[in-house]
């Protein structure tokens, strides 16, 4: 029980980390897209 219960509060704690990374990952695929591809830019 003790350990379902760290993995909650891990994910509980950690939830906004895990957007933030998410987000940047989509910006290093943009950036590698636009700058090493030559591919056009996201529009806005």
């Amino acid at each position: 029980e003790a350990t379902l219960w760290n993995d909650i509060t891990q994910g509980v704690i950690y939830a906004p980390g895990y957007t933030i990374m998410g987000g940047t990952s989509n910006v290093m695929r943009n950036i590698i897209g636009e700058r090493l591809l030559g591919l056009p830019r996201e529009p806005r």
